[in-house]
């Protein structure tokens, strides 16, 4: 039959010092500290403190070396929480097949190759980050045409004209031109300021 041992056992244990520890038995009829001797009397513990039974018998001598406690979540260790994940410094827009914001202020960067060069879509973020931006897109090279990628930076110290194109400018008529295999980015409170929506497909 089934021993109701699940907890801490001194098992022929003498000069036993018991510090520090917090037990929860599997059952409340087992043993959550426990002194077992083949004959006799069990030696008495000679030091200890700080240990707790959260459940379970307990049967230590001297008894005082061990606290029950009725809160089980002390004997369940807390996991570790989680960093937050960092916010994103850039979100991407959906602009289908017009993603050059034309009457947005820009600069037209380099072109990169996907996988030999990197990932273009971080490369051109990186370089936003250096320089006078708010977004930008990744555009197919037309004169390479070989699958690169223009970087297109949209200033951040020059506002959109006509200011039209200022609020939802994928959905404005005369703010868009035409791109192939175009990706839009852009910091999430320019998002919010300028009302850059995703292109709605149907107009």
């Amino acid at each position: 039959s089934r021993q109701p041992y699940s907890g801490l056992t001194l098992n022929n244990a003498e000069d036993v010092k018991l510090w520090s520890n917090v037990v929860a038995a599997r059952y409340d009829d087992d043993y959550a500290f426990v002194q077992e001797v083949d004959s006799g009397e069990a030696a008495a513990v000679i030091a200890g403190g700080n240990n707790k039974a959260c459940r379970g018998v307990v049967d230590i001598n001297p008894t005082n070396f061990v606290q029950t406690v009725e809160n089980l979540s002390i004997c369940i260790p807390e996991a570790p929480s989680s960093p937050p994940s960092p916010a994103p410094k850039y979100v991407e827009v959906f602009c289908g097949d017009e993603c050059h914001l034309i009457q947005w202020p820009y600069d037209m960067g380099p072109s990169y190759m996907p996988g030999s060069d990197g990932d273009v879509e971080q490369i051109c973020a990186d370089l936003c980050d250096e320089r006078d931006c708010r977004a930008y897109s990744t555009q197919y090279d037309y004169r390479k045409n070989d699958g690169s990628r223009w970087c297109f930076f949209y200033k951040e110290t020059a506002e959109p004209s006509p200011v039209s194109c200022a609020s939802d400018p994928f959905n404005v008529g005369g703010c868009t031109y035409l791109t192939k295999e175009g990706r839009f980015f852009i910091r999430p409170e320019d998002r919010i300021q300028y009302n850059v929506l995703d292109i709605d497909p149907s107009s």
